[in-house]
């Protein structure tokens, strides 16, 4: 380790004046939520995804044989059918598990519309994962492409629940300052409050 903090001194001098290896990080919003998997719940992401890196073909131009307009980068199918050939680039739940979420009537009417389980029922605390984007999406179609290539790209262990934009650019430099020695990644919390359906 102090090699690569040796190695990191360049970047910036102050960096050896820390040591946040037994901090916990939280990082917190909202987010939309996959209704087949939660409701107006609170997600801590065991993943998080970058789905938008991807080819994008209008899907009203696609034909029949394509379920989706995305397409990994350096293949030519949709997901979930090829991994991609290019790239670029806890203990919190069973804690936040004793909390006693609010909820509305208001929600409980609006959950209703949805007619099939978990999106009716009340809110909870659920360990699952996120998808970032850099759009905004919405509809039962990009959220099952988008689930598919998370699944994918966690060789299946991805359970996608919930969206997110900014997650990839917040946790890239925690991802550095681990590999610099400085942070302990599995130290960090992504969390988010549900604010609608994807």
């Amino acid at each position: 380790m102090e090699r690569d903090k040796h190695h990191f001194h360049h970047l910036s001098p102050h960096l050896q004046l820390f040591d946040l290896t037994k901090t916990y990080f939280l990082i917190a919003g909202m987010t939309g939520v996959n209704p087949f998997v939660a409701t107006g719940s609170v997600m801590l992401a065991r993943f998080e995804v970058q789905v938008a890196l991807q080819y994008e073909i209008d899907i009203r131009d696609i034909g029949d044989s394509f379920t989706t307009g995305y397409i990994p980068y350096g293949t030519k199918v949709p997901t979930p059918a090829m991994y991609p050939q290019d790239f670029y680039g806890t203990e919190a739940v069973s804690l936040a598990s004793k909390s006693i979420l609010n909820d509305t009537t208001a929600a409980q009417s609006y959950r209703a519309n949805y007619g099939f389980l978990p999106a009716t029922t009340g809110p909870s605390i659920v360990a699952c994962d996120g998808a970032i984007s850099d759009v905004y999406y919405s509809g039962t179609i990009l959220s099952e492409a988008f689930r598919n290539l998370t699944k994918l790209l966690t060789n299946g262990t991805d359970n996608y629940c919930a969206t997110a934009q900014e997650d990839s650019a917040v946790l890239e430099p925690f991802m550095r300052a681990t590999t610099a020695g400085f942070v302990d990644f599995a130290r960090i919390i992504v969390m988010r409050t549900a604010s609608d359906f994807d």
